[in-house]
């Protein structure tokens, strides 16, 4: 998500004619920052893009201006011929350190929450894990309906059928007579689907 297909084409011919991308800083300087701006950065980091370097997504997050910053000096001194450090120096997947507010940060990371979150965001999924792992015995138990059977259920009022999952969102909203009600988003380990809860329900 806001990661144009026009830019990750350009990404993919250049590592094709150029190799792989031995660091973050090595993507950065090798593509236009016109295409591969900071939003890009961002969300490539947030969506596990970089995790090649086995550097911590949140600490390549805090240094994208950084990194974008330094690719753009580095562009302008190849477009009037000039030699930068970069292309004097080789460039290493090695941890930087990482430089907030002028100040060294050590072991800057976001939580497992957070990193799911973000996937899930981006790319629709999740990929290195799910916020139900902890619960995947309970939740997996056959007393318990999948979200993806729904579709196959008939609609009525007879007994109630127990689903087992977790709220990923929760919107109150307010009637044209002023009561309160809640959209829920509703996962479970096969899918997601969205509750609507009235007044009445959502006062209890």
């Amino acid at each position: 998500k806001n990661v144009g297909a026009g830019a990750m084409a350009l990404a993919i011919e250049n590592r094709m004619k150029g190799g792989e991308f031995v660091s973050v800083q090595d993507f950065s300087n090798r593509l236009e920052t016109k295409t591969v701006n900071k939003k890009i950065m961002e969300n490539l980091t947030k969506a596990g893009a970089f995790d090649f370097t086995d550097e911590k997504r949140a600490a390549i997050f805090n240094r994208v201006p950084q990194v974008i910053a330094s690719a753009s000096a580095t562009q302008k001194d190849k477009a009037s011929g000039m030699v930068s450090l970069f292309d004097a120096a080789e460039v290493t997947s090695t941890k930087p350190e990482v430089l907030v507010e002028g100040g060294l940060v050590s072991g800057v990371s976001w939580n497992k929450d957070e990193i799911l979150g973000f996937e899930k965001e981006l790319l629709g999924f999740y990929v290195t894990g799910h916020p139900l792992d902890a619960y995947r015995t309970a939740v997996s138990a056959n007393k318990y309906k999948r979200i993806s059977a729904l579709q196959d259920m008939k609609e009525g009022r007879g007994k109630p059928i127990p689903f087992a999952g977790f709220l990923a969102n929760v919107i109150s909203k307010y009637t044209k007579r002023g009561k309160q009600f809640a959209i829920l988003t509703f996962e479970d380990f096969t899918g997601t689907t969205e509750v609507l809860v009235w007044s009445e329900t959502f006062e209890k």
